[in-house]
């Protein structure tokens, strides 16, 4: 696995599918998908590396701004604070392409 900083930009939508919605792998990128409850994604994220990192920060954003992780969780403000550095980071890295092209 690499290392280090990447400047991708990750599109996150969130979609409200019936419990009968049944996804299909199709481009050869996903082997398969599961049906989890909300509460057993936050528990993989906090207590394993199950996920890429990337994946984990979309949950993570997920879970905060649903309200999931709340502001006495003993990590709140360091999650929160996380994930505005990497967008203000991102944001920072694509002007910088800009002007060095």
């Amino acid at each position: 696995m690499e290392s280090g900083l990447r400047s991708d930009t990750i599109y996150c939508y969130d979609l409200n599918l019936r419990a009968s919605f049944n996804p299909v792998c199709i481009d050869g990128e996903v082997a398969k998908f599961y049906l989890w409850h909300i509460e057993s994604v936050a528990r993989m994220v906090a207590e394993s590396d199950a996920f890429k990192p990337n994946c984990n920060l979309v949950m993570i954003d997920f879970l905060l701004r649903h309200g999931l992780i709340t502001p006495d969780h003993h990590q709140f403000k360091e999650l929160s604070s996380g994930l505005q550095s990497f967008q203000i980071i991102a944001t920072t890295l694509k002007r910088i392409r800009f002007f060095v092209e």
